[in-house]
């Protein structure tokens, strides 16, 4: 019979124990549950890479709202910020992006940027990269123009 030294006690002890039965020490992994562990790290990475395969057909597919379609406006919260220009965009996110909440209150404050509520029906009246312009169908600024950014128009 083949023997090991106990990690805690340092009496011999038979090599597969996994309990020392002098100290009632955990000894470690024995090779089956070192095999155990090996499968199950192997299983939940294999979960995880089917996971993120799987993930396009989760979701309902997205499209994105072209120069004279319809949508509505939703950013996630009650109200959706809207910039008169491309220049009061940028700065705007800048300020988003920075936490300068006292910035975005100032570009409000000064008009550069209005709130609309969600669900508001607008037309793109012209598309950049990342962001869109807009004419406010409905509402308190029905006639209206701004930018927003594309992901806010459904």
């Amino acid at each position: 019979m083949e023997e090991k030294k106990c990690k805690y006690c340092a009496m011999m002890i038979p090599k597969e124990a996994s309990i020392c039965p002098h100290c009632r020490k955990p000894q470690g992994w024995t090779r089956s549950a070192k095999a155990f562990m090996g499968f199950l790290i192997f299983l939940v990475i294999a979960y995880a890479i089917g996971s993120i395969g799987n993930k396009q057909g989760t979701y309902p597919p997205t499209r994105s709202v072209h120069i004279g379609e319809e949508g509505i406006l939703n950013s996630g919260g009650e109200l959706v910020p809207v910039a008169i220009d491309q220049a009061a965009f940028d700065e705007f996110t800048k300020a988003r992006v920075a936490n300068d909440q006292e910035g975005m209150v100032q570009m409000i404050a000064q008009g550069y940027i209005f709130s609309v509520d969600k669900n508001t029906k607008v037309r793109v009246i012209d598309s950049q990269m990342f962001i869109r312009k807009i004419r406010i169908l409905e509402g308190n600024f029905q006639g209206k123009a701004g930018w927003v950014a594309s992901e806010y128009i459904k």
